[in-house]
Formats: structure tokens, C-alpha cells, sequence
């Protein structure tokens, strides 16, 4: 029995003579309580009792008798000398273990009245839930179905979106490659026609007797100095030539 439980049941009814809590740890698999038939019956318990040996039990035919003494004839069976032990009770001692059981049963009645109280507003709080639970389900159900409807057509977009872009990155991709193999074979032309212009520049430095492979800046450098070294000569011809005319 879990300790909240076993606290409450010795709270409504206190602990039973003898039983220990291995006895109270039995009670695990409890069947489903008629509360109607324990009411009836604790009415019927609840009124046993009212005075002390005046009311005497008798089962006959599976029905209850209550059979009336007088207090003066129970005092005197008790106190008399050969009196016996009744159930297992000293004479003496008779009433006021009765008054002990009977103060017992009474919070035994009482207990089992408010637990009857406990089991009947559970069960009504039970079928409160379960019906709760029902509406609770069908509400999850709707909203679950709602998002997933909801879902389904976000990512149908979004997988037309993805499509989309798929495609025209595809075909943007397409274009660059296409476009990069025009200006390569472009670029090719542009080398070839670099190389042939450096030919020809080669070859014109040839005609001055400017020979060797050269870079055509290195060329057109070697042409300048030639080029200085053509204008000193000549300077120098002029004032030989001037020297020879005069007087």
C-alpha cells in the first residue's frame, strides 16, 4: 500500500488489533467498491450498541434479533462468584472492554461512512474526467490535424520554392559555363594575337640587326638606344664634315 494511502486508511480507521504492516501492505488489488451497499449497511451497523449489554446480538436464519436485558440482571450474572470469562474477557473487565470495543466500531462506522463519502465523490469526479477526457482527446485530435493539414501545405510551397530555385540555379549555372567557354576561347584568341604581334615586333628589329628572342619591351629599348647611338653618329659626322671647309 503506498505511504499516502496506508496514512489515510489509518487516519479513517485506525490500525486493527494484531495487524502489523506487512498485513496492511496486502491490500493491492482492490476490486471496485458498490458504495450503495456499504452505505445501507453502516445505517444498519451504526445503531448497534446504544447501551452496553442491553442490546445482545442474535443470528437466527441469517437474520439480526436484538434481544432486551435488564442492567440489573447483566450486573449481577457478571459480579456473580462462578462467573465465567466471556470471550476471553475477565467478568470484571466485561464493560469496560466493551465500552473499548464499542468506542472502536463507533470510530469504525465513522471512518467507513466518510470513506464511503470519499469513494462516491471520486467516482463522480472519475466520470467528470472521463468524459473530460474524451472532449480533451477529440479538441487534440481536431488541433493535431488542423497543424498537419496546415504543415502539408507549407511544405508543399516550400518544396515548390526549393524546385524553383533548384532550376534556376541549373540553368544560371548553365549560362556561366557557357559564357566562360566563349571568353576562354576569346582569351585564346587575344594570346594568339599577343604572340603574333611580338613575332612581328621580333621581326622588325631584325631589319636593324637587333637579333635574339626578346620580350617586345625589351625590343623596343634596344631601338631607343640604338636609336641615341644613330643620332651621336650622326652629330659627330656633321662636325667632321664642318672642319673640313674651314679657312
Amino acid at each position: 500500500m503506498p505511504l499516502r494511502l496506508r496514512e489515510w486508511h489509518m487516519d479513517q480507521f485506525g490500525r486493527p488489533q494484531g495487524q502489523g504492516n506487512d498485513d496492511i501492505t496486502q491490500a493491492k488489488n482492490i476490486e471496485p467498491i458498490d458504495s450503495a451497499g456499504i452505505v445501507e449497511r453502516i445505517h444498519t451497523t451504526s445503531s448497534i450498541g446504544s447501551n452496553l449489554f442491553t442490546d445482545i446480538k442474535s443470528e437466527s436464519s441469517g437474520s439480526s434479533i436484538y434481544i432486551k436485558l435488564g442492567q440489573s440482571e447483566i450486573q449481577e450474572a457478571l459480579e456473580a462468584s462462578d462467573a465465567r470469562k466471556v470471550d476471553g474477557v475477565s467478568p470484571q473487565r466485561a464493560e469496560h472492554v466493551l465500552q473499548q470495543r464499542l468506542d472502536e466500531l463507533h470510530r469504525a462506522v465513522e471512518g467507513e461512512n466518510h470513506v464511503c463519502r470519499d469513494i462516491s465523490a471520486s467516482e463522480k469526479r472519475i466520470r467528470h474526467r472521463e468524459a473530460q477526457l474524451g472532449r480533451v482527446a477529440a479538441t487534440v485530435t481536431a488541433i493535431m490535424q488542423k497543424r498537419a493539414c496546415r504543415q502539408g501545405r507549407r511544405r508543399e510551397k516550400l518544396y515548390r520554392h526549393i524546385s524553383q530555385h533548384l532550376r534556376e540555379v541549373k540553368e544560371r549555372t548553365e549560362r556561366k559555363r557557357e559564357k566562360n567557354w566563349q571568353m576562354a576561347k576569346y582569351m585564346a584568341s587575344l594570346l594568339a594575337k599577343e604572340h603574333l604581334l611580338g613575332v612581328r615586333v621580333n621581326a622588325e628589329a631584325h631589319k636593324v640587326g637587333i637579333y635574339g628572342v626578346m620580350e617586345p619591351d625589351e625590343v623596343e629599348r634596344a631601338l631607343e638606344s640604338l636609336l641615341n647611338r644613330e643620332d651621336e653618329c650622326d652629330s659627330d659626322m656633321e662636325d667632321g664634315a664642318e672642319g673640313l671647309f674651314v679657312v
